[in-house]
């Protein structure tokens, strides 16, 4: 099958702040349903995407992480995952051995870690058998470079599981009646996570709760009034205390809630609540030097044969107030607006997914600086090609044909094969060829992943199976 992928984007330089910065506004298209739940600015000042695909496979989905320069150019993108099972990514971090780990889900109940280096390669990867619809959230590293996550259930628990380094699992707890989709290591080594839970009037609350190191039970909080009130996400601020975003109902049938935001001591009691017309609520950081917190949200208008998304990325002050907010809108957004970081030029990174016509989905990276400056017209960056593999048959059982498509004259200059284990299995230089053939017959069955080099410097991967 063909496997393109195709950038556009825009570049503009603000004099708006002291330091320039390179905004923009791209689209990474491929070949079919591609989403984007993730991103991180890397120690080496490039940003790093994580989510799902189904481009590689028209079957399965696999986690998909995409590698940008800081002025958006594509370095290269993965694959990762094993054989035809689906794989989803959600949460993403950098380790403190300058490694990536992404938390999941595969197939429809089992939650997902993987790891990978700084070039994509696969360390390891586990599954955590699960009976129930659940997946793998919130990944993060622990003060003694253990791993955590949450096994979120929807309408029943959440399971905090924590591993070693090598993501085998040291120990769980679940807690029933909570359904929590975000958990963060206190500043003491316990573990505080935001939810909802469902109340003895059959309403939902916002829960706001804190447990030891060995995950024993300090204190819950709770917030919230008549309807079903949300939490979505939840940080530790600079004094110590805790801020939660979700959304809280109004009781007025609108279809809309506003967004929800509520501000703790360390002890997980109230200092102030704040509600604001942002749609959805979705993810929150905490801004650089103590300057207030950064927020993304989408926002639906229903029309009597379509729906528009509208996505806001928002800035608020440290007493929960608005101080600028960025709308995005588009008729076929799906869903977007699922993670926002700010990048160490005090700019900010919002990531997501839209129908650009290309595809049925694309991933979506917007760069905004530090006040809300943004490109918001997406056009193609003017001589950019569009280059793509053709890689057939696949699955393959004697030979397999690489082919490298595109406008431009560019070759294939090298080709290395490795197993799901990141170990070489082959290694080809100096071909500047369009087109190679492959010999695959004496490799055993299973997955390998190919790596691209060209003579125009670009880097290509993907996989393949051998049947």
């Amino acid at each position: 099958m063909k496997d393109k992928i195709i950038l556009t984007s825009v570049f503009l330089f603000t004099g708006v702040i002291l330091q320039a910065q390179v905004l923009f506004n791209n689209i990474y298209s491929k070949s079919s349903w591609d989403y984007a739940d993730a991103v991180i600015e890397r120690e080496d000042g490039n940003y790093l995407v994580a989510g799902s695909s189904r481009s590689q496979s028209a079957t399965d989905y696999d986690v998909f992480v995409l590698l940008v320069d800081p002025d958006g150019n594509l370095i290269w993108n993965k694959y990762l995952g094993q054989g035809s099972r689906q794989e989803f990514g959600y949460s993403l971090i950098q380790t403190s051995d300058n490694k990536f780990l992404v938390s999941g889900r595969v197939g429809n109940s089992h939650p997902y870690l993987i790891k990978f280096d700084s070039t994509g390669s696969v360390l390891w990867d586990k599954q955590f058998t699960s009976s129930n619809n659940s997946a793998g959230y919130s990944i993060g590293e622990s003060s003694t470079g253990n791993y955590f996550f949450l096994k979120y259930q929807p309408y029943n628990s959440s399971t905090l599981i924590y591993t070693n380094s090598q993501g085998d699992s040291l120990w769980s707890k679940t807690y029933e009646n909570i359904e929590s989709p975000s958990v963060i290591e206190s500043s003491d080594s316990g573990f505080v996570f935001t939810g909802t839970t469902i109340t003895s009037n059959g309403d939902r609350d916002i829960v706001l709760f804190k447990v030891n190191s060995n995950a024993d039970s300090l204190w819950t909080k709770a917030f919230g009034g008549d309807g079903d009130d949300r939490a979505k996400s939840v940080i530790q601020t600079p004094d110590s205390g805790y801020l939660i975003i979700g959304n809280y109902d109004d009781q007025v049938p609108d279809g809309e809630s506003p967004a929800y935001l509520i501000r703790t001591d360390l002890n997980g009691d109230s200092l102030w609540i704040k509600t604001h017309w942002l749609g959805n609520s979705h993810h929150v950081e905490s801004c650089g030097n103590g300057n207030g917190f950064i927020m993304s949200s989408v926002r639906y208008h229903y029309f009597a044969t379509y729906q528009t998304a509208e996505l806001l990325l928002t800035k608020l002050d440290n007493a929960g107030d608005i101080e600028w907010s960025r709308s995005f809108e588009d008729r076929d957004i799906y869903s977007i607006g699922n993670n926002v970081t700010q990048t160490s030029d005090g700019g900010f990174l919002l990531t997501g997914h839209v129908d650009n016509g290309l595809s049925p989905s694309d991933i979506a990276l917007i760069k905004l600086d530090s006040v809300g400056n943004f490109v918001l017209n997406i056009v193609p960056i003017p001589n950019q090609t569009s280059l793509y593999v053709d890689l057939y048959p696949n699955p393959a059982t004697n030979e397999l044909y690489i082919e490298l498509g595109s406008t431009s004259v560019d070759l294939i200059r090298g080709l290395r094969l490795v197993n799901p284990l990141g170990q070489e299995i082959s290694k080809l230089d100096n071909l500047d060829q369009r087109q190679i053939q492959l010999n695959v017959t004496n490799l055993q069955k299973g997955i390998y992943f190919y790596e691209l080099t060209t003579s125009e410097r670009k880097f290509l991967t993907g996989k393949f199976i051998k049947q």
